[in-house]
């Protein structure tokens, strides 16, 4: 959850994994490390009170319930789609008296159609026009993702259980693009015009494996818990390229860029809470974190002499990034009459190690920081007062680290920076909760200072490439007002609104910028659920996203629409359901770059408006079903 009052709400409602450099502050509802790499952190406030389970990349996570019935249950589902879109699965879940298992299986399949523009103007030292550059990009695929997830839960008496579950997700997808490119000079006359095709073949393979012992002592709430992940994921991706000339009149060019990356990760946890006594508590643990990431870039020419492909060794690399993370942390709790406050710290030593194979080169970058947080409650008529700190931490992967360019566009290269710090956030939020029978508000206002904070950038290598890199700002700084609302005033109806309206400054001197740079911003999304009956029900959501700045530029507004509706049949053993994903086609993504070299508009879109219609059947023991958030896709 993005605020400190909102993750305490989150926090009482559902186990949902925070990401792991937040995992130290709810230790009691991260039962799965592992989950934070397949669940995404919800993408709005309305989103952070709903189900435990998510799809994300085919990857579904599944919590094992304690309060499951003796006996077998389970459902099955299955979705279709517009564009040839197709999905399903099943759940089964097994429960006895001191053994609960389960195993799901999903195989999805889509066919994602993408499309971008990008309009540039090259400037001389005196700000005229020395030439332009037109590109207009449409891609194609249609990724086939199978996922299987199994796991089992061993209760030999009150005090003990263990468990482990193991994952694995293959996918694979071909991607089909043209981009067609036109430079022209001053006078507009043309000077270079060609098309580039790609073809590209990729296969990505996940596996994850959990195992765990909690220990129950005597006293209530008083337990140990010890937890070990590990985790791969293999990524080969063979690109083919053609470059097909229109002006001038050149013999056709061919080029092949092989991606192969493996990324390893391995957790351990161990987790002890104490109460100290009715009404304090004492939370005290170990996190280990150790991660390895190898990329291989593998660059071929096409040598017309030779007939055949040659490596290109001035643009093929090897990268190798590892980093391991020891953290201890401690969190007391204590509840006085209306007044209830928790104090936490995190130490936590950090090994980085960038190895540059390609240069011959190591990068070594070790640092220990101190993460403290605080939060302050007190009840009032009606609601909660609450004053939260904390200080936070996101460093930078692998793919961010890595300073050798992927040459899959070569007019448009990416890389990381090998340089790039650990970005930090001080949060401060004043809170106030309020319940009044069938409605809750939950106003608060904050301040967010970040320091060394992850931006992108684009330099200019030549007349015709740019690099798009990562940068750490000298500041950025955030205050506004963030509101949650949520108003159920019969049966019929229930709506659920979400709004942050903040000022942000952002210092970019460090990086060759002049001044610094303000804007005001603003995101909302709303939920309306109309309930017709106890078995019909109809949903509209929207997100609007005010406009954002850069250091080089702005990203202009996006605005989407989502509808759903759903029947439930035979006592809700069956549910059928029908959503309509960006329906009024608004979804595009527009940025602007400005520069003393430079100006450019990029815009991107994509096939958003999707139509579904699915059905989902359960049987065994059905549990009282939760109200249920219909799944919209709205990722660019």
């Amino acid at each position: 959850c993005e605020s400190q009052l909102s993750r305490s709400i989150c926090a009482e409602m559902i186990a949902w994994p925070a990401r792991t450099t937040e995992i130290w502050s709810l230790p009691r509802f991260t039962s799965a490390s592992s989950a934070s790499r397949f669940c995404p952190r919800p993408a709005s406030n309305s989103d952070r009170a709903r189900s435990s389970c998510c799809w994300l990349r085919s990857t579904v996570c599944l919590v094992l319930k304690k309060n499951v019935k003796i006996g077998l249950n389970g459902s099955a589902n299955f979705n279709a789609g517009s564009s040839d879109r197709y999905n399903g699965g099943a759940t089964l879940n097994y429960k006895t008296a001191k053994f609960n298992s389960f195993i799901t299986g999903n195989i999805r399949q889509d066919e994602r159609n993408r499309y971008g523009t990008i309009d540039r103007e090259y400037l001389d030292s005196t700000g005229k026009i020395n030439s332009t550059y037109q590109e207009y990009r449409r891609s194609k695929s249609r990724p086939l993702s199978e996922f299987i997830n199994a796991g089992v839960a061993y209760t030999p008496n009150a005090k003990n259980e263990l468990g482990i579950n193991a994952s694995y997700l293959h996918r694979f997808q071909t991607r089909y693009d043209t981009i067609y490119r036109s430079f022209y000079g001053s006078d507009g006359s043309p000077t270079s015009l060609f098309i580039r095709t790609r073809y590209a073949p990729a296969t990505d393979i996940e596996n994850n494996a959990t195992i765990f012992w909690q220990h129950n002592f005597t006293k209530e709430d008083h337990t140990l818990r010890i937890e070990a992940t590990t985790s791969m994921e293999k990524e080969d991706e063979r690109n083919y390229y053609q470059n097909a000339f229109q002006f001038p009149s050149i013999d056709t060019t061919w080029d092949n860029v092989w991606v192969y990356q493996v990324q390893k990760d391995k957790q351990l946890t161990a987790d002890y809470v104490l109460p100290v006594s009715g009404d304090a508590e004492l939370n005290i643990g170990y996190m280990g974190s150790f991660l390895h990431h190898d990329i291989l870039f593998y660059n071929e020419l096409y040598d017309k002499g030779q007939g055949d492909f040659v490596v290109d060794s001035s643009t093929s690399s090897h990268f190798i990034y590892s980093e391991d993370v020891h953290a201890l942390y401690g969190l007391f709790k204590k509840s006085l009459s209306k007044f209830r406050f928790s104090a936490g710290l995190r130490a936590e030593q950090a090994y980085r190690k960038s190895d540059l194979i390609t240069l011959d080169s190591v990068l070594k970058y070790n640092y220990f920081q101190l993460y403290p947080t605080i939060h302050l409650a007190y009840k009032v008529k009606n609601g909660e007062l609450q004053l939260n700190y904390s200080k936070r931490v996101n460093r930078p992967d692998g793919d961010a680290l890595n300073p050798f360019p992927e040459y899959i566009d070569p007019l448009n290269l990416s890389a990381g920076n090998p340089y790039l710090q650990p970005e930090y956030i001080h949060s401060l939020e004043l809170g106030y909760q309020i319940k009044a029978g069938k409605y809750s508000i939950v106003p608060s206002i904050y301040y967010r200072y970040k320091y060394n904070g992850f931006t992108s950038v684009i330099k200019q290598i030549n007349d015709s490439v740019l690099l798009r890199t990562q940068e750490n700002l000298a500041s950025d700084q955030s205050a506004g007002l963030e509101l949650i609302f949520s108003a159920r005033p019969s049966k019929f109806f229930n709506a659920n609104l979400s709004t942050n309206i903040f000022y942000n400054t952002i210092d970019a001197e460090n990086l060759g910028f002049s001044g610094k740079k303000s804007i005001v911003s603003m995101n909302t999304s709303v939920n309306l659920n109309f309930n017709f009956t106890k078995t019909t029900a109809f949903q509209a959501s929207a997100n609007y996203r005010s406009k954002r700045q850069t250091p080089q530029g702005i990203i202009y507004p996006s605005f989407v629409v989502n509808l759903g509706a759903k029947q439930d049949l035979f006592k809700s053993k069956l549910s059928v359901t029908a959503t309509l994903s960006d329906a009024f086609r608004t979804l595009t993504q527009k940025s602007v770059l400005e520069s003393n070299e430079l100006h450019q508009l990029s815009v991107n879109t994509r096939d958003a408006r999707v139509f579904y219609i699915g059905a989902i059947y359960r049987f065994g023991f059905t549990p009282k079903k939760q109200e249920e958030k219909l799944q919209y896709d709205n990722n660019l």
